[in-house]
């Protein structure tokens, strides 16, 4: 069994391992988080993990800090509760759920929540569709959050997506969904939405480890280690224009081996 790190000292490393990086007051972070390698490396409980990391990150005065919440079930279930509905994208997110969150986006599949308050006060994101126009990724993307990872081995980002639909990608398609969104025990609406999804005829799955081996090449993703657990950080704006730029010379970039 491994000894307990004390969480101030692994709140002290995340600090300043942001600030290695380059992480600037008052920006928008989203974060994207594997809270296992933390645990077994540390032996600290996740719920105090994810209190740490979510301390380490405000120590930088962010604007926001934003959590994906996706629950790619309601697709079979047709229901979407914003309270109820359980994350389905790993414990971290739903520690989030349970006890930082103070906003959740009604987009049936890909929530997003806000452990401030800027989220709430964005106005015209159409969630009835899951990354077009007027969407929170395309926001996202104006605004040049800061995307980050922990714990997880190459990077994600749900931009990618984004961008996959901004370039009308041909092994994905539009499948529309008639789903109820319960925004609380009294208001029930619903919702035709549509989802720009994997097309699982053609079976296409994402290369997120040469997406990776490309942003470091163009050095614009950013990288510390806690205890061989790597953590990295990039800007929106960034991502798009090194993957934009390789997608324009091969549609298929983002999935070829």
């Amino acid at each position: 069994m491994v000894s307990k790190y004390k969480p101030l000292l692994l709140k002290k490393n995340l600090i300043n391992g942001f600030r290695k990086i380059g992480l600037r007051n008052g920006k928008i972070i989203m974060l994207y988080v594997n809270l296992k390698p933390f645990y077994k490396t540390t032996n600290i409980p996740y719920p105090t993990l994810t209190k740490i990391i979510v301390k380490a990150v405000k120590h930088f005065k962010p604007k926001s800090i934003l959590v994906p919440s996706f629950t790619y079930s309601v697709t079979k279930s047709k229901k979407f509760d914003v309270h109820k509905n359980k994350s389905e994208v790993g414990r971290f997110s739903e520690e989030i759920r349970l006890n930082f969150s103070k906003t959740r986006t009604l987009d049936p599949v890909f929530s997003v929540m806000d452990v401030k308050n800027w989220l709430a006060n964005q106005r015209k994101i159409n969630t009835n569709i899951s990354f077009g126009h007027h969407s929170i990724w395309k926001r996202l993307f104006e605004k040049n959050c800061i995307m980050i990872n922990l714990g997880i081995k190459y990077f994600v980002s749900t931009q990618v997506h984004y961008i996959e639909k901004i370039k009308n990608v041909s092994y994905r398609k539009n499948k529309k969904f008639n789903i109820k969104i319960l925004e609380n025990e009294r208001k029930l609406k619903n919702m035709k939405y549509t989802f720009f999804a994997r097309d699982l005829g053609k079976n296409r799955l994402l290369n997120w480890k040469k997406i990776f081996l490309t942003l470091l090449n163009y050095k614009y993703l950013k990288s510390f280690f806690f205890k061989k657990i790597r953590i990295s950080l990039i800007e929106t704006k960034a991502f798009h224009k090194v993957l934009n730029s390789k997608i324009n010379l091969n549609s298929y970039f983002l999935v070829e081996k």
